[in-house]
């Protein structure tokens, strides 16, 4: 799909702005270079360790232009919490001008679409032990040593979804949570793996989609064109 195509809908997840391998200044050009009728950030827009005094230019750059976007009766901006987002509503809403959502779901055509971030089906994060913040410290010393996400931050993340099976138990969950609200398409973040799958219920299919992250090289995102279509795509 090439810049300047008319979309229905854009889906970004964790961006981790204010993480030291964020891509503010590559999502802002994304942003401005298609035409979306609905912004859907999918969670973690901010990164853990992230001081609101202390973001960059570009990350306060593409914050303000998902603000005015906001404001604008022909964009509806959606943004979905995140595990890293968590105790951050006021400066969430203050810096979007918008509520934060749990989930979210939509209509286009004769179909329905559902957002969530995924955490909610990742028991190891929910538990919100010393191991835990331990973890995050040592991954933020080891983003500063790749901050182009292109090996060490990769091959990090990737290790960890394979020997915790995350990828596949977010799908499940996810396709789970689709089903029981009656949703064609399904679409989460948190494990920083695009991935796509089509799951039979019935005589329905439940088409779920990972968008990914902004934490790696190439980044990659998600779009519902405007015939319905979702595709998985990576900025280039």
């Amino acid at each position: 799909m090439s810049p300047h195509t008319k979309i229905d809908t854009l889906i970004l997840s964790d961006l981790h702005l204010g993480s030291p391998i964020g891509k503010p200044k590559q999502a802002y050009k994304l942003l401005v270079t298609y035409k979306f009728k609905r912004l859907i950030l999918l969670g973690d827009i901010f990164d853990y360790h992230a001081n609101y005094h202390k973001l960059s230019t570009d990350d306060l750059r593409l914050l303000e232009f998902i603000r005015s976007l906001s404001q604008q009766r022909a964009c509806e901006v959606v943004w979905i919490r995140g595990n890293h987002d968590h105790n951050r509503d006021g400066g969430l809403a203050r810096f979007i001008g918008s509520p934060v959502h749990e989930t979210y779901m939509w209509r286009h055509g004769n179909k329905d679409y559902l957002a969530i971030h995924g955490d909610q089906f990742d028991a190891f994060i929910d538990n919100k032990s010393s191991f835990n913040a331990l973890a995050h410290r040592v991954f933020l010393q080891l983003q500063k040593m790749d901050r182009e996400g292109r090996h060490l931050v990769k091959l990090i993340d990737y290790t960890n979804a394979y020997l915790r099976r995350l990828s596949s138990k977010i799908a499940r969950g996810a396709i789970h949570q689709a089903i029981k609200q009656k949703a064609d398409y399904v679409f989460c973040g948190h494990t920083h793996i695009a991935a796509s799958r089509n799951h039979r219920h019935g005589d329905d299919v439940i088409h779920y989609y990972n968008t990914g992250c902004w934490t790696h090289t190439p980044a990659t995102f998600a779009v519902v064109d405007e015939a319905g279509n979702a595709l998985l795509e990576k900025f280039r």
